[in-house]
């Protein structure tokens, strides 16, 4: 099975064990407790018994915001930005966090009619833009409404 422990090593075991698991249910009174079971039972090797043995394990931090359609554009245009230094880059890269979370909002106009669509966050902005240029040659709603619903069924589980 595993490694064998002496006797010495199982009792102290147990005793870390109890410790930690009385500290969660008392912490007023599991020192208490302890040195009524265990005599000789030191305030030190309480604590000592209640120290993590191991360091915490670092997780990363996810960035959750990579997921939306509008960051790869926000990314790209930060870089831009570094490298020619042009404040109009740094200006569109705000202005796209603001609504980095916030739906898609398609206008289009047919005759003096305006549709609006909406579309969830996480499609990529550049699908966005080749939507929008394919619903301008649209003459009639019902052309707009079919171009829609095969962008929507293409894009369904992004």
């Amino acid at each position: 099975m595993g490694r064998k422990l002496s006797f010495d090593q199982l009792c102290r075991l147990r005793r870390l064990r109890k410790a930690r698991r009385l500290w969660k249910k008392q912490p007023l009174f599991a020192y208490l407790y302890m040195s009524m079971e265990y005599p000789g039972y030191s305030y030190q090797e309480f604590l000592d018994d209640l120290r993590r043995r191991s360091k915490p394990i670092k997780r990363k931090v996810k960035n959750d915001m990579f997921r939306y359609g509008r960051y790869a554009r926000i990314r790209c245009l930060i870089n831009k930005y570094e490298r020619t230094g042009n404040p109009d880059d740094a200006l569109a890269a705000m202005r796209l966090v603001r609504v980095l979370r916030k739906p898609y909002r398609v206008l289009i106009r047919i005759g003096n009619e305006y549709i609006e669509y909406r579309f969830e966050a996480f499609i990529p902005i550049d699908d966005i833009e080749g939507l929008c240029t394919s619903l301008q040659k649209c003459l009639t709603e019902t052309q707009a409404d079919e171009i829609v619903n095969a962008f929507r069924k293409a894009h369904r589980g992004i």
